[in-house]
């Protein structure tokens, strides 16, 4: 009995996605060379970027925010951080960006 509980485990692993086999689209946008990782819910996208140039949090939701679907009243959080990231805020590579809704919030 043991090995056939064993097999319907076994199963089950087949049906969870792996995280590292999810497509992520690269876009180029620039700022000091790195990269930084921006996510909207379950979308995430790598924004390479180039040496001396700067890139905001303004920036990254005007050219990504059709594409990720954010909403235009999602709270941009930079990981590590305990406060919400304002538009004009400069980011930094190897930062990662997640945009979220308030809680309790319709759209």
């Amino acid at each position: 009995m043991s090995n056939e509980n064993e097999t319907r485990d076994e199963d089950l692993d087949d049906d969870i996605p792996d995280d590292e086999t999810e497509e992520v689209q690269q876009i180029p946008v620039s700022h000091g060379g790195g990269t930084i990782s921006v996510q909207n819910g379950v979308t995430k996208q790598i924004i390479n970027l180039n040496p001396n140039e700067e890139l905001t949090v303004g920036d990254v939701r005007e050219k990504l925010g059709d594409i990720m679907n954010i909403p235009p009243n999602a709270i941009a959080v930079i990981t590590g951080r305990e406060q919400e990231a304002t538009d004009g805020e400069q980011l930094l590579p190897g930062n990662t960006l997640v945009f979220v809704k308030r809680s309790a919030s319709k759209g």
